[in-house]
């Protein structure tokens, strides 16, 4: 498992030692960064002139953290309304045409699901008296 990412001034101060002439055990050292993440940064400035790793591939988000807020405040103003609703709610405000199913992920990822399951909570009650009771009529046992 990897561990956290180098920031840039990081890798300058690698990049730096390096063109000043320390090998990679003693910038390791001076800086306190793994041996692999020395000579990996060394080796791609090496190889492509920069120390920075490419932009990584990959789908870009259609919805931003900062134009989720709106989603989230505009469910969490009507908690019953439905994602068609919310949806042309969301698309009028922002003048788009997100599908409903991109909603319905975003608002799953932001925890906001259709009903959430009271029955896990029962779960953790302790019942530790049951005992029998009638509500109107005796049913003949008596203790």
């Amino acid at each position: 498992m990897r561990g956290n990412k180098l920031t840039n001034e990081q890798r300058d101060q690698i990049i730096g030692a390096y063109l000043a002439g320390s090998n990679a055990p003693k910038i390791l050292a001076a800086l306190s960064i793994a041996c692999t993440t020395v000579y990996e940064t060394i080796n791609r400035y090496k190889k492509t002139g920069s120390p920075y790793p490419k932009k990584r591939s990959g789908r870009s988000k259609v919805l931003s953290s900062r134009d989720q807020r709106p989603l989230q405040r505009i469910v969490l103003k009507d908690r019953f309304s439905s994602f068609n609703k919310v949806t042309n709610e969301l698309n009028l405000n922002f003048n788009t045409t997100y599908h409903l199913n991109t909603i319905r992920n975003y608002l799953h990822n932001l925890g906001l699901r259709a009903k959430r399951s009271w029955n896990k909570e029962w779960k953790r009650i302790v019942w530790s008296d049951e005992s029998r009771f009638a509500l109107f009529r005796s049913d003949g046992c008596a203790k």
